[in-house]
């Protein structure tokens, strides 16, 4: 009788709430389980989740998410399952939206609160419930940027600037060259070297100008005139390192990163392979210093000291575009883009990367409402222009319900470059993350089987 009323009174008793994280350690693009138990059924609750993340060019600063939502009939939500409380008809089920929808504390209308924010450590997010005004449980997920074993290496010579990342154990392996976009500097390869090094590669992330990280010497300041022997210079030192197979090296380039990495697919044998994300079918004009005179600048890149035929970028067409942003919020620079295309035709045939002489297989991702230029459209220009190609290497085309950003894991910060925080480069905080998520095991998966 008394081990019956003793099962009796602990049903009555509900347990405290708690947050349970499958798996509580994972690299960064891995699945996440978050679960919530102990809630009262139908319960309005808060998932904050605090964490450290970069900040450009350098440093880190802290972000900060709130997911609402409602616990089901048990007291308990999954967030692969539940759908988070936002007002939105367009939110549904998504165990990475704690994750992807972090937004920088200062400056936040959403504070978090203080257990959330408290002690942040690169890689650990706190999360935290939240319900009826009171924290009643808290718990932590751990993202990491690199696998336990990989060193990342700064690396700073006269032939290259960049970031060595590669496990720490015996054989060669496969190399990867990681060309970043128009921010220039180490903020992409920083972010992308350590998690392929996690994934089997022997990856550098190579610096081709300085940008904004102004103590990148002897890099060039500015993206102009921008020799493309750089990679021949990086994919040297990459092979020469002892845990490098020196005959399997592939290229993965974003932005004015896929440009440089389509060309120098175009120009050296031995590029086996190549990933472009948000890429161009043409080399562009360079990108002069905010503080020159007004002015073209010339190509992006040279060859032999020679600069390489471009497009040439229309002054007036951003210029409207400018006008059109001051009173819309919604100019983008890929209308200013295909402009140029337009006014400058007679530069488009000489400037077109002449990929039908790669020998390298290619992975070309973009997302079809790309603002920051018409990477959707070069896409189609690029597979035009590889029916010339006779060798039979695959080539698979993604496209994407997104914009720019397409190159990440889906599961950190996205919403830098939403469009409605004024960086107008198409999709939005969401579609991001889907999209990366959707994109990168596609991109571990061509990599290792063009490099197998």
């Amino acid at each position: 009788m008394l081990a019956y009323l003793v099962l009796l009174f602990a049903g009555l008793v509900q347990a405290a709430p708690a947050i349970s994280v499958t798996p509580a350690e994972v690299i960064e693009g891995e699945p996440v389980t978050v679960t919530v138990s102990g809630l009262k059924p139908g319960q309005a609750a808060v998932l904050h989740a605090c964490r450290m993340w970069d900040l450009y060019p350098t440093g880190s600063e802290a972000y900060h998410s709130r997911t609402p939502f409602l616990a089901d009939s048990t007291g308990a939500v999954d967030l692969s399952t539940a759908r988070p409380q936002t007002g939105s008809d367009q939110d549904q089920p998504d165990p990475s939206r704690p994750f992807w929808s972090m937004v920088p504390v200062t400056g936040s209308i959403d504070a978090a609160p203080a257990a959330c924010n408290t002690d942040l450590q690169p890689g650990v997010v706190r999360l935290v419930i939240e319900a009826d005004g009171q924290v009643v449980a808290r718990g932590v997920a751990r993202l990491l940027n690199h696998a336990p074993g990989v060193s990342v290496t700064e690396v700073r010579s006269t032939d290259v600037v960049g970031v060595f990342a590669v496990a720490d154990r015996g054989g060669r392996r496969p190399g990867v060259l990681v060309l970043g976009g128009s921010e220039g500097g180490l903020f992409t390869a920083r972010a992308l070297a350590p998690l392929l090094a996690s994934h089997g590669f022997a990856a550098l992330g190579v610096g081709y100008f300085r940008g904004a990280e102004q103590g990148l010497a002897p890099l060039p300041a500015n993206l102009e005139l921008i020799p493309v022997e750089t990679i021949e210079r990086a994919r040297r030192w990459l092979a020469a390192q002892p845990s490098v197979d020196a005959n399997r090296i592939a290229i993965v380039g974003v932005s004015k990163g896929a440009e440089l990495a389509l060309f120098a697919a175009a120009t050296y044998d031995w590029v086996g392979a190549v990933a472009a994300f948000a890429p161009s079918h043409v080399v562009w004009e360079g990108i002069p210093p905010i503080d020159r005179p007004s002015g073209p600048a010339g190509s992006s890149w040279t060859i032999a000291g020679r600069p390489i035929p471009f497009v040439r970028w229309s002054y007036a067409a951003e210029a409207r575009g400018s006008e059109a942003r001051k009173a819309t919020r919604r100019s983008r620079l890929t209308e200013a883009h295909l402009e140029s295309l337009a006014e400058f035709a007679g530069d488009v045939e000489p400037a077109t990367i002449p990929l039908e002489r790669s020998r390298a297989a290619l992975l070309l991702v973009a997302g079809i409402d790309d603002g920051m230029w018409p990477s959707a459209y070069s896409i189609e220009r690029i597979q035009a222009r590889l029916a010339r190609r006779k060798d039979g290497r695959p080539v698979k085309i993604v496209r994407l319900s997104t914009g720019h950003q397409v190159l990440g894991t889906g599961w950190t910060p996205t919403t830098t470059f939403n469009k409605e925080t004024g960086r107008l480069q198409g999709g939005n905080a969401q579609l991001d993350a889907r999209a990366q998520a959707e994109a990168w095991p596609q991109l571990l998966e061509f990599l290792k089987s063009q490099l197998r």
